[in-house]
């Protein structure tokens, strides 16, 4: 008989093959070595589990793989974290009903302050009757937005004339629009500015001043207004230098006066393709 070391079941342990503490699950013998993987081993075994073989009795026997059990574990931890987590996020969000009553009583305090004359919270009340689809009310904006305007606000002064422009909750009117935007365009609001060149080149509740809408797309330009530059330069070729030069140095003595941020190269800026009449 062969000795059961030359057998073809089993292999012996060499120099190449480590002997591992891995107690074997028949007799108990705390020493064994890796076993070779065979063609005839279940596919999920290989996946999770190394086989070894016993030094003592020979038997082959199956391990959870060590990065396994560590994989297994992070996961545990990271599933209870992610379970802790939504439970106390449920314990403390508040409920849509609950949300709708704290933004209630915010909206209350905000008009209980514009009631009582204060220009930012009218600016605010205002700009929620138009901002809400649930609640939009051009009239009540017009009314709280022309209290902000009235208590000098400059953004409630933009929108208020924007209000009058476009009639909305208020009797369309071009002058009193006019009026209002070209206050906030004189503090520096600058899509007032803008808004105020259109109505210059135009003659929206203004009569038609090419070199005035000159002067506030130039303004308005300066501070980063999209299209207010190419507007600007339009209407240059349709003026006399001397008229751009002179409107050029009228909207740096304004931007300085109402604290823009301008330098003499952002507004003192003459394009090559004007119309030199």
């Amino acid at each position: 008989m062969k000795p059961l070391s030359q057998h073809s079941n089993y292999r012996t342990q060499d120099q190449s093959t480590p002997v591992i503490a891995r107690t074997c699950p028949r007799c108990g013998h705390g020493k064994s070595w890796s076993s070779s993987i065979r063609p005839s081993d279940n596919l999920l075994q290989i996946l999770f589990y190394t086989p070894y073989r016993c030094r003592a009795c020979m038997s082959r026997f199956w391990k959870l793989h060590s990065s396994f059990r560590l994989n297994i574990f992070i996961a545990a931890i990271v599933l209870l974290v992610s379970v802790l987590g939504f439970y106390a996020n449920a314990l403390f969000q508040k409920s849509p009903a609950e949300q709708l009553v704290s933004t209630t009583q915010e909206d209350n305090k905000i008009k209980i302050r514009a009631q009582e004359g204060d220009a930012d919270a009218a600016l605010q009340v205002g700009m929620g009757y138009i901002g809400s689809n649930s609640h939009k009310n051009y009239k009540e904006a017009a009314k709280w937005l022309e209290q902000s305007a009235r208590k000098n606000n400059t953004e409630a002064q933009y929108y208020y004339g924007l209000s009058l422009l476009g009639g909305r909750g208020v009797i369309q009117d071009y002058k009193a629009g006019f009026f209002w935007i070209d206050k906030a365009a004189r503090k520096g609001h600058p899509e007032a500015q803008f808004s105020l060149g259109k109505m210059y080149r135009r003659g929206t509740g203004v009569e038609i001043d090419r070199a005035r809408a000159y002067l506030w797309f130039n303004l308005a330009a300066a501070q980063g207004i999209q299209d207010a530059a190419r507007n600007r330069d339009s209407v240059a070729n349709h003026m006399a230098l001397a008229e751009i030069i002179a409107m050029q140095e009228e909207a740096y003595r304004i931007g300085v006066s109402d604290n823009t941020k301008l330098t003499e190269n952002s507004i003192v800026n003459t394009p090559n393709n004007i119309g030199l009449q």
